[in-house]
């Protein structure tokens, strides 16, 4: 993973994080910007991905079949502003295929649920 991508819906923003914890900031609508609470709560995901990234990838192998042993490569990170802070999604490829987009939805900073976009 050499990057993450921080969407934050409702800002039309969606941010590239590298590894090393910069945010590049590229925006739809440059205008708007997000709260200082949703940016804490990105950072404060990205300060502990290994453990997010570990359980998201647990979850996912153990709720859908169809990932196996695949390699799994993180896709992106979506947060959503309002009263839940510590609701989440973690998206995933498998095998590098960008056909489908596996997602983990993580609710009171726990995985709770899977999905996939084609």
């Amino acid at each position: 993973m050499d990057r993450l991508r921080a969407r934050a819906a409702g800002f039309g923003l969606a941010w590239l994080v590298p590894t090393v914890g910069r945010f590049a900031s590229q925006s739809a609508a440059p205008n708007r910007h997000p709260d200082d609470d949703l940016l804490r709560r990105v950072g404060g995901i990205i300060g502990r991905f290994p453990e997010v990234e570990r359980q998201a990838a647990d979850y996912l192998r153990e709720h859908e079949a169809e990932i196996g042993k695949a390699a799994l490569e993180v896709y992106g990170l979506e947060v959503t502003e309002g009263n839940r802070p510590d609701d989440f999604s973690l998206e995933f490829l498998a095998d590098g295929d960008d056909s489908r987009v596996w997602r983990v939805e993580f609710e009171a900073g726990q995985p709770k649920q899977t999905g996939f976009d084609d």
